[in-house]
């Protein structure tokens, strides 16, 4: 009874906190289309400046982001190694068609049986212990709820393994690129230019991997 009244209670401040988030969301935004327009923003940059500001618009903070984004043009190795991140795609084409028969296992990933590994979502009653802490902590309550909106909570997985007999034509889509897990190198020798083309990099696979709704771990 505790644990389920302090679910309501934290889903109450949830939905107050979502509706204080979207009004300010709404006048922060009104200004972003005419200062794009004055300075010439490119629309790839914009993205993946505006990724790293958590939904909070303003001029100086967006022009240093901006500045550390930009590296990439003079530095287009970058994009190159970021485009290469993750497992490589299947290369049998798109689509592949077999057949399935005899015993196979169904995934039933809302059954809590066993941990499968850490994915991103909103699921509060699977959150990572570090996520409970940043939604106790009164400095990191906004980013709390800006990740619950926008399914980037780091939860637990699971999964389920049922077996079940089946026979069937199935057309199984090609495996895309997985996970990136990056480390960042802050020691004393990054410092100056190296360390911020290493950020330049990891804003540009932040960027490619909620455009390919892919896992990214810093």
């Amino acid at each position: 009874a505790f644990q389920l009244k302090m679910h309501e209670e934290k889903e109450k401040e949830i939905a107050f906190r979502k509706d204080a988030l979207e009004r300010r969301l709404r006048s922060n935004l009104k200004d972003i289309p005419e200062y794009i327009r004055q300075n010439r923003v490119d629309k790839d940059e914009f993205f993946q400046t505006w990724g790293m500001m958590s939904g909070l618009w303003n001029t100086v903070d967006f022009e240093r982001i901006r500045k550390i984004v930009r590296i990439q043009r003079s530095c287009p190795e970058i994009v190159k190694v970021a485009r290469k991140m993750g497992r490589m795609a299947d290369d049998e084409g798109r689509e592949q068609i077999r057949v399935a028969e005899g015993n196979v296992y169904k995934m039933e990933h809302s059954s809590k049986c066993d941990i499968l590994g850490i994915s991103t979502g909103n699921d509060l009653n699977a959150l990572l212990p570090i996520e409970l802490a940043h939604s106790a902590d009164s400095e990191l309550e906004d980013l709390f709820v800006y990740k619950y909106l926008t399914r980037k909570l780091q939860t637990f997985r699971y999964k389920s393994e049922i077996m079940q007999p089946a026979r069937r034509i199935e057309t199984k889509p090609a495996r895309p690129k997985g996970p990136m897990i990056v480390c960042l190198d802050t020691s004393g020798s990054m410092a100056g230019k190296p360390e911020k083309i290493a950020h330049s990099l990891l804003i540009k696979l932040l960027e490619i991997a909620d455009r390919q709704r892919r896992n990214c771990f810093l």
